[in-house]
């Protein structure tokens, strides 16, 4: 009985395409030009649609790559509800320029990159939330790497849903 259940279950996982990626992680980037930001992260895909899926009420294929109208605003409004720049205790807007889907080669699962911009006021009293995917992965690490337009890196900051706060100040 046991035999046949784990041949059922490899029978399973080769028709489903089952992928695994143990890393819960996003990365991002902030470039920091003047008075402009542009900010570029990359989200592992199956994740984030078990986070959409929380909210829309219904069933998310990020992994297809082709996305209706519903879907894709609801990915713009989650990224804009759980990242977020503060400059000087204002919001600060930000616009989507691109969303890409691409498979990483690491883990031969589908990774979403979202490319955002903005205009900040000045550099000095900047704070950063990132709380993506901390409503559905417990163990869900968010990477921030501050960088100059001429690639240099001015700060790397790891937000952890167990960090009592989601709201760090960013020290440039």
């Amino acid at each position: 009985m046991t035999i046949i259940r784990i041949v059922a279950l490899l029978i399973l996982l080769t028709i489903t395409g089952l992928r695994f990626h143990p890393l819960k992680l996003s990365y991002s980037e902030v470039i920091i030009d003047k008075n402009k930001v542009t900010i570029k992260s990359k989200i592992f895909a199956d994740d984030l649609a078990v986070c959409l899926e929380k909210i829309l009420k219904k069933r998310v294929d990020l992994e297809s790559c082709s996305w209706d109208q519903h879907t894709k605003s609801g990915l713009i409004n989650y990224y804009n509800n759980n990242f977020q720049i503060l400059n000087n205790n204002k919001l600060v807007t930000i616009i989507l320029k691109e969303i890409k889907c691409e498979e990483d080669a690491g883990s031969n699962t589908k990774v979403i990159t979202m490319i955002f911009t903005s205009r900040i006021i000045q550099k000095e009293g900047l704070k950063l939330r990132n709380s993506l995917m901390f409503n559905g992965i417990p163990e869900q690490k968010n990477v921030v790497t501050f960088k100059t337009k001429e690639g240099n890196t001015l700060n790397t900051t790891v937000y952890d849903q167990n960090d009592k706060e989601t709201l760090k100040d960013i020290i440039l």
